[in-house]
């Protein structure tokens, strides 16, 4: 059985050579870092397939947000399994995902506050010159 109180004791934590993962535990965080990645190419295709410069932006922000977790995730998992004293240390994990809902938490910021903003302004910018073409900004 997992003993969740022994996975954040600071023994474990920083424990700087902790061994390689058990496999169940490799092939599921193998699964989910390479599922970022994907999904951080499908962010790519939606950034060539938007026209709104906001919307481009978002999808980039989650193209990098992707890309970025799923390459350093995998990086993690490569030291972990060959051992490499200091860099497989466990506190790099938790590191990793303070970072990720961090960097969350700024990208879906963008969403919900800063990218209607730029559409509506992006939208009166098109109205105004739908009625006056030669309106300057």
């Amino acid at each position: 059985m997992l003993d969740l109180a022994h996975i954040f004791s600071i023994d474990y934590l920083f424990n700087l050579s902790p061994g390689a993962f058990l496999p169940v535990f490799f092939k599921i965080l193998v699964s989910f870092f390479g599922t970022l990645i994907v999904l951080a190419f499908v962010a790519k295709k939606l950034i060539k397939q938007n026209t709104y410069v906001p919307v481009k932006k978002f999808f980039t922000k989650l193209y990098h947000f992707f890309l970025t977790l799923g390459v350093l995730g995998l990086l993690y998992i490569f030291f972990r399994q060959q051992n490499v004293y200091f860099l497989s240390a466990p506190a790099w994990l938790l590191v990793w995902g303070i970072g990720a809902l961090t960097w969350l938490g700024f990208v879906l910021k963008y969403y919900f506050t800063d990218r209607p903003e730029k559409m509506k302004v992006i939208e009166a910018e098109s109205t105004k010159k739908k009625y006056l073409p030669h309106a300057q900004k």
